[in-house]
This record gives structure tokens, sequence and C-alpha cells, in this order.
């Protein structure tokens, strides 16, 4: 029991937790049972795993003597992380159509990177996309970028084609996103084009001796290679 309050700061070595209060007071009431802090996770959104945070207990201060300027030890405390990793692209499947048919989809991060994210995108058959590259930075992280892909109108009855939005590998100093492998957006590109041959008008009238008329055959869609069509 001490005969004077004991004062005992309390503070924490890194950001990763805090402290409350920031001062204990034992004395003649409370010496046996003791003060209570209580020790509560910051979070930083940052997935950098389990850290160290430590509590520090100062030099208490009183006017007892036996408990001036003693150094009580300090409290070692794991804060466990709930961040993760992650690159995620919603949806990863689209569907477009000729001519212009347009879409969108979304990059982000799962955790605040230390450092931006650079990804590269590419469009690999009949679609184009409106972003060539996006930085996800510590602003910008948890919303990320919409990215619209639009249907390449290309005049050949092809049918439904598949064109792949290809995403990544990032690049970033932060060494948990560099290097990242992304999933790809598969798109659907529904064709508009119908292959068929016509001939206009159908039907002419001639005149004795040598009277004449002209007819046009023409193509619905852009062949891919040579159409021939006999008359007789």
């Amino acid at each position: 029991r001490p005969v004077y309050a004991v004062s005992v700061p309390l503070s924490t070595f890194t950001a990763e937790c805090s402290v409350s209060p920031g001062q204990l007071v034992l004395d003649a009431e409370n010496w046996d049972l003791g003060a209570t802090a209580t020790v509560t996770a910051v979070d930083d959104a940052i997935a950098d795993g389990d850290m160290d945070c430590l509590v520090q207990t100062g030099t208490t201060t009183s006017d007892d003597d036996k408990y001036n300027l003693r150094n009580p030890a300090d409290v070692a405390v794991t804060v466990e992380d709930d961040d993760e990793v992650g690159i995620p692209v919603v949806p990863t499947s689209l569907t477009v159509s000729e001519p212009n048919g347009s879409d969108t989809f979304r990059i982000r991060l799962n955790s605040q990177p230390v450092y931006s994210v650079y990804v590269p995108l590419s469009a690999v058959g009949e679609c184009s996309i409106s972003r060539s590259y996006v930085w996800l930075t510590a602003s910008n992280w948890s919303t990320g970028y919409d990215i619209t892909v639009t249907a390449i109108d290309d005049l050949v009855a092809d049918g439904t084609t598949i064109c792949m939005v290809e995403l990544g590998p990032s690049r970033s100093d932060d060494d948990q996103y560099d290097g990242y492998e992304i999933d790809s957006v598969t798109v659907a590109v529904e064709d508009n084009d119908v292959a068929s041959i016509v001939v206009a008008p159908v039907s002419l009238a001639v005149s004795e001796p040598d009277g004449s008329a002209t007819f046009n055959v023409k193509l619905t869609s852009h062949p891919l290679a040579q159409v021939s069509v006999p008359l007789t």
C-alpha cells in the first residue's frame, strides 16, 4: 500500500495499436486491485501481416519515495491483421454486341498498397477497352477503376466470337503487389452480320431488237474469300 498515489504513464511505441487511458493511478484504495488499461488495434487497411505494438509503461511519479521513479514492465502486444493482398476483377465475363455495344468491369485492390500499383491491360479479339493501364494508389485502391469494353464491328458474318481482356501482371515497389497474377475477362462478342447474296431487281423488261437493262449482285457481309456467282 502506497503512502501517496502512484502515477504510471502509458504510451504505444507504434501506430498499430492505441492505449487508453494515457495514465493509471494506484493509491491507497486500489493498490491491491490494480487499475486497468485498454489496448485497441488500429485498422490500417494494409496487408502487412501480424505486427508487434509495444505498450510502454513510463517512469512512475509519486510523493511516496518507495514508488517514485520506478520502471514497470512494458506490455508486448500482437496486432493480428485482417487485410489480404488481392486484385479482384468483377465480373470476369461480359457479353457485347456489334456494331458498338459495350459493358464494364471493375478492377481494384483488396488492401491499401504501400506503393502505387501499375496494371497493364490489353484486348485480344473483336473488342476494344477504354484504358490500356491503371494506377491503383493509396487514395483509390478501394474504389478502383471501371473499364469499358466495346464491340468492334468487322462486317464479317462470323457468329459470336470471344475477345480476351488480359490484365497484368502488376508492377509495384510494394513487394506484396509486385508481379501479381490477375484474372482475365472473357468477352462474348455477338455478331450482327448475316451471310447472304442479294440480287436487285429480280425482274427486268427489255425490248427487241437489242434493248438492255441491269441488275446488281452484292453480299450482305464481308467475305473471307472471293465469291464467284455464275450467270447463264
